[in-house]
């Protein structure tokens, strides 16, 4: 059950917002650390559930490393579905045959897949269930303020309770409350676009292929799970994805096979639509706190790096927070997060710059030509093409310890 917040209750690191974000740097830290650090986690939604997810996210090996680390990848392979291959389309509605542009597979030795895709709801469950046990205490309050004090943070609670802690870490979403606190700023768009989100069964079996469709109005991927079903991220622009979430759900079937180009079975859950855009903090650092997740930067999901982002952050962070645990130092050190910054924003930058430049050459037909032979040419290029892929498994040897299945 969440923990209750006491007035005046003291915690290294308190984290505002209880999504896979926090929940995974919560568990981490506790973990690793033990009763040497102590951990809250701060959301409403521990004791009021928001609406189910019905999206489902691509975790690359690296993340995964970390996933195994806090001990939920077990659990989770169940109901992930391993991608042994991808394929990218850059096509019509009209057009007959779509010719695969891309193909990416997985190594041929049986070691890691592309990624896993795994359902959001089970993620969260997993997650939130590493914490407790952890012994990461969930306060279902939200944040409303902080101030700085003698060697912390005062942090005030939409209870009217008050905690204090020495570091404060924004893992709030998009419109972090934190970060406006904090006073940072963002840089970023909208698309006019939304993604609309379900989980549909297949006709025929996608032998762990994952599809992504590059239409017109924008991308559609169809992410291979368990037992022939498929997640879809069907992005359209916003006034057709709301005609589109408004249709009954045999015609929005119709709809959605005709843009995929194949026929499917039936639903698997309820639709949800999202506003797409891009977003980065102009700064991921502030004095005694730190921005993971889409606090600090939220991409366009046809890159499906959004989970992925979120948990390098994390590992990230953890490993500055338990270098500086070992040298008996303070988890708000400036100099120490200021490593943490360093360390993702570079990596952070370049996802935004691919993800955007993906978005902007896709759009529309105008660089059709151009980005077919680009696209055909990178696909003949198989030291660019790993070069990409280890790029964004995150697991490179610069990469923090936990992406390379090492222990903090």
């Amino acid at each position: 059950m969440p923990a209750s917040a006491s007035t005046g209750q003291d915690y290294d690191v308190v984290i505002a917002g209880g999504g896979f974000a926090g929940l995974a740097l919560g568990a981490i830290l506790r973990q690793s650390l033990g009763g040497s650090i102590r951990v809250a986690i701060l959301d409403p939604v521990f004791t009021r559930p928001g609406p189910p997810d019905p999206n489902a996210s691509a975790i690359a090996p690296g993340p995964r490393r970390l996933l195994e680390a806090i001990g939920v990848w077990d659990r989770l392979a169940e109901v992930a579905g391993p991608v042994a291959g991808m394929a990218i389309t850059d096509a019509r509605l009209e057009d007959i045959l779509r010719p695969v542009w891309l193909d990416f597979t997985a190594p041929a030795d049986g070691s890691d897949p592309i990624a896993h895709i795994v359902p959001n709801e089970a993620l969260k469950a997993v997650l939130r269930d590493a914490a407790r046990q952890a012994g990461v205490h969930l306060l279902a309050e939200g944040f409303v303020s902080f101030a700085h004090g003698a060697g912390g943070l005062q942090v005030e609670l939409s209870g009217g309770g008050m905690v204090r802690t020495s570091l404060l870490v924004a893992a709030d979403g998009v419109r972090s409350r934190v970060r406006s606190a904090a006073r940072i700023r963002t840089h970023g768009w909208r698309y006019g676009q939304s993604a609309i989100v379900v989980t549909v069964k297949l006709v025929e079996d996608h032998g762990g292929i994952a599809t992504q469709h590059f239409l017109p109005g924008g991308p559609l991927a169809l992410l291979p799970l368990p037992g022939s079903r498929a997640a879809v991220v069907w992005t359209l622009p916003g006034v057709e994805a709301e005609r589109i979430m408004a249709l009954a759900d045999e015609a929005f079937l119709d709809a959605l096979a005709i843009a995929a180009g194949q026929p499917f079975a039936g639903l698997e859950n309820d639709r949800a639509v999202r506003p797409l855009g891009l977003q980065i903090a102009r700064r991921f650092v502030g004095e005694r706190i730190a921005l993971i997740g889409d606090a600090a930067h939220a991409v366009h999901p046809l890159a499906g790096q959004g989970l992925n982002l979120a948990l390098k952050d994390v590992a990230a962070l953890a490993e500055v927070l338990a270098e500086t645990a070992r040298l008996g130092g303070d988890p708000g050190n400036g100099q120490m997060l200021e490593r943490y910054a360093r360390w993702r924003r570079f990596d952070s930058l370049a996802m935004l710059a691919a993800t955007e430049a993906l978005a902007r050459l896709f759009k529309g037909d105008r660089l059709r030509m151009v980005r077919d032979i680009g696209l055909g040419a990178f696909d003949r290029s198989g030291l660019l093409k790993r070069a990409v892929t280890g790029a964004a498994s995150g697991s490179s040897r610069h990469a923090p310890r936990l992406l390379r299945g090492e222990v903090l």
